[in-house]
């Protein structure tokens, strides 16, 4: 029976992952066998920044694992640290991104907001449907 531990850092297909991130945090030298144990050990050498890295590529084996148990032909190993950076900076970027959004939209402030007349010759129209799929009907509406 494999242990988690075997299938996400110890296993021998994994050994080109273990070696670059062993660039970035000395290897750990303890029990292999009981996982817990073993990512505890690296996080309290890791920075945040590695240890969200660390989640992303734990992540990313198990679904590279799971896709090849399933069929798919694996991702190279090689390329699971350069993808798991990729993936954690456009997730950060994104969410960076929507925190601006959102701290813009709760600035705005909505008390001074009128509703004007449009320009003369312009039109505002709105538009709607429903489908209902019971009857076989759909209802399309048109205002201006």
């Amino acid at each position: 029976m494999e242990t988690t531990c075997h299938a996400l850092w110890r296993c021998k297909r994994l050994k080109t992952i273990r070696k670059d991130w062993e660039l970035l945090v000395p290897a750990y030298g303890g029990d292999n066998s009981n996982f817990f144990d073993f990512v505890f050990d690296y996080f309290s050498r890791m920075t945040g920044k590695q240890k969200e890295l660390f989640y992303v590529l734990l992540w990313r084996i198990w679904f590279n694992r799971n896709s090849y148990a399933h069929g798919a032909t694996p991702v190279e190993v090689s390329r699971m640290i350069g993808w798991s950076k990729m993936f954690l900076h456009d997730y950060q970027s994104i969410n960076r991104k929507r925190e601006k959004e959102k701290e813009k939209a709760k600035s705005t402030d909505c008390s001074n907001l009128r509703w004007y007349p449009l320009e003369k010759d312009l039109y505002k129209s709105n538009c709607g449907a429903v489908i209902d799929n019971k009857n076989r009907r759909v209802g399309v509406a048109l205002s201006s």
